[in-house]
């Protein structure tokens, strides 16, 4: 049996990073089949022990696991993740693992990047690497025996996933953790009020006492970044309600204009986002992998961060105008490029194609 380690977590920082963790484990599990077990171990704990410059302290699971293969995915192409766990690499190729990369990317698409990056990998050999965009492919493909130009591993979310089943009717979602949100026009819900950052309030249930000691809370908080202005003016609902999520769910990072919200979610369940993005009409965030969700679930979806370099991973899979408008997936067309990536892993894995399939 082939024994694989996911390593890949972060969630409440960012709960998009969910979604390229159980779709990295949904595409390692469709390429092994019955030939080997996928394994997944979080890492938040090793970076949250580096950053605080007490690694030695960290319960490491290289130290401990015996795998062939380890596998990290989503934006790893940045110099703090070969630095965080250049030891834990290294201890793990010592005993006998083989490292890989699934749908990497890079944090700012720069050459300076990429060459710092360059050269800690070349302290860390990996066995396969496939990209989530073209730029990091044409930038660390080289750098691995095995290289494929592939898509981000969060359009592997929705496989076998069984959202909760609402009843509510047709509705969008909005998720914009960055900006301020922008006007919402034509909205089914005549009770949202909410423009830009300002929203009525409604009366305080709570007794006086709770008020206070959340009043003092917010008072010693530290500094806020303020929102952005509004990627775009206005955006046409088009007469649908909206339902509204934050993918910012760590709690020092929370802004109370959040709370101040009709129909807004903030969860630690991926499932809980994935089953609001699975049945929503159209998603409209500034989260890249909440508009992925939303297109592997073959529902619309438009990405309001302008003049980012990450349009890239929507470029691959054929979405390059994302950023002017909702749009959809072709399905024929994602399903082939998942079918190929699956291959590659399993190429990559050491197995054999399935009986009656070319290799």
């Amino acid at each position: 049996m082939v024994n694989v380690l996911f390593l890949g977590s972060s969630w409440t920082t960012n709960l998009g990073n969910s979604f390229v963790a159980l779709g990295a484990v949904n595409l390692l599990r469709a390429a092994l089949g019955n030939a080997g077990r996928v394994h997944h171990f979080g890492t938040m704990s090793s970076y949250l022990f580096w950053i605080n410059d007490r690694p030695e302290n960290n319960f490491n699971i290289a130290h401990y696991g015996r795998f062939d293969y380890v596998v990290i995915a989503g934006m790893v192409q940045n110099a703090p993740v070969y630095l965080c766990f250049e030891d834990s690499f290294r201890k793990f190729l010592k005993n006998g693992a083989k490292l890989i990369v699934l749908g990497g990317g890079a944090m700012r698409y720069d050459a300076a990047e990429a060459q710092a990056v360059r050269a800690l990998m070349a302290k860390t050999p990996l066995h396969a690497f496939a990209s989530r965009d073209r730029f990091t492919f044409e930038q660390f493909g080289d750098l691995a025996p095995q290289a494929y130009d592939g898509i981000d591993c969060a359009f592997f979310v929705g496989d076998g996933f069984c959202p909760v089943p609402f009843q509510a009717g047709a509705y969008n979602a909005v998720c914009i953790d960055r900006y301020q949100e922008p006007l919402l026009l034509n909205l089914a819900d005549t009770g949202d009020v909410y423009a830009g950052t300002k929203r009525a309030r409604r009366p305080a249930k709570f007794g006086l006492k709770r008020r206070l000691r959340h009043a003092i809370r917010r008072a010693v908080a530290k500094p806020r970044d303020p929102l952005l202005p509004p990627p775009v003016a206005s955006l046409d609902m088009e007469g649908r309600a909206v339902v509204r999520t934050h993918h910012t769910t760590w709690s020092e990072d929370l802004r109370p204009e959040f709370f101040q919200s009709p129909q807004c979610m903030i969860s630690d369940l991926p499932s809980d986002y994935l089953s609001v993005y699975a049945q929503a009409h159209t998603v409209y965030s500034d989260r890249v992998h909440a508009c992925i969700a939303a297109l592997a679930f073959g529902r619309r979806a438009m990405w309001l961060r302008p003049g980012e370099p990450r349009i890239a991973m929507f470029a691959r899979v054929g979405a390059p105008d994302i950023l002017d408008r909702p749009v959809r997936l072709d399905a024929g067309r994602l399903a082939e490029e998942k079918r190929r990536q699956v291959d590659f892993v399993r190429a990559a894995l050491g197995l054999a194609a399935p009986a009656g399939q070319p290799s």
